[in-house]
């Protein structure tokens, strides 16, 4: 089965409750989507329950709490981002509540503002906090908030001054740091931030070719990269890091000139598995 919506990005997934959600497709070349919706749909059906229009063009950053009761979109053209009752989806009146990314960007969510560019949103394992990755080049920025207030807690530079582009995130599984793409033409990395000292170390390789999707293991083990390679035509590679060291062990490759994107990690288990 499948089903058709407008302008499909990024997906979070409430198996309990037989439910899916999708946010939209951020703009290229700098181009509004002008698209505002967020869906949820049936996943046994395959069909729309109903959405939520946040009211701020391109709401692509998604992250869903386990209960299944509260979704987290961010703006990636406004500067905003927005905490969704999803008992609510298909209530034409509902309007979400909404975050600014900080205090010095417009108070009206309408205004494509482009200050911050929001691309990933994640919660903290104990999700008393919201990780939110900022692509603007010019800030290389990974801002924390409060899940309860929406409050600023904490901002990581990636790497100042270096072009980077902080993309998808990986939060570690025992909560004590979190792993993330960097989009850089001249310094493609993975970047990892340690939340005890605040330290950010940088993963390097020849191999990176704008690193886009990001997993990791259950134990936290290993970290599972994509390299999109859409940008410059050269190969597309699986990375795995070994996190215990920071670095590369193994590149798979996938293809050339391939857009590998973003990826998922299948956790699996056996009794009887050597």
């Amino acid at each position: 089965m499948s089903i058709q919506v407008s302008l499909p990005a990024l997906m979070a997934i409430d198996e309990m409750n037989h439910r899916l959600y999708i946010s939209r497709f951020m703009p290229m070349g700098g181009m509004s989507t002008e698209a505002m919706e967020v869906h949820q749909i049936n996943t046994e059906t395959m069909t729309v329950l109903g959405t939520v229009n946040v009211g701020a063009n391109s709401p692509h950053g998604i992250a869903l709490s386990d209960d299944g009761g509260t979704l987290w979109v961010s703006s990636n053209q406004a500067s905003h981002f927005f905490k969704i009752d999803t008992d609510r989806f298909g209530d034409s009146n509902y309007q979400p509540e909404s975050f600014k990314i900080a205090s010095g960007v417009p108070d009206n969510f309408e205004i494509n503002d482009g200050i911050y560019e929001p691309l990933e949103i994640e919660l903290s394992i104990d999700e008393s906090q919201i990780f939110i990755s900022c692509s603007d080049s010019e800030k290389n920025q990974v801002r924390v908030y409060s899940a309860d207030t929406g409050d600023s807690l904490t901002i990581y530079s990636i790497n100042e001054g270096m072009g980077m582009i902080p993309w998808h995130i990986a939060v570690v599984p025992d909560g004590s740091g979190l792993y993330i793409t960097n989009r850089s033409m001249m310094s493609p990395r993975v970047s990892y931030i340690n939340f005890s000292d605040g330290n950010v170390t940088q993963i390097e390789s020849s191999e990176f070719d704008f690193p886009h999707g990001i997993g990791i293991s259950s134990d936290g083990s290993k970290v599972f990269v994509s390299s999109s390679a859409m940008m410059t035509g050269g190969n597309s590679y699986l990375h795995i890091i070994n996190t215990s060291i920071n670095e590369v062990e193994s590149s798979i490759l996938l293809g050339e000139g391939l857009a590998a994107t973003g990826l998922a990690v299948m956790q699996t288990t056996c009794e009887n598995c050597d």
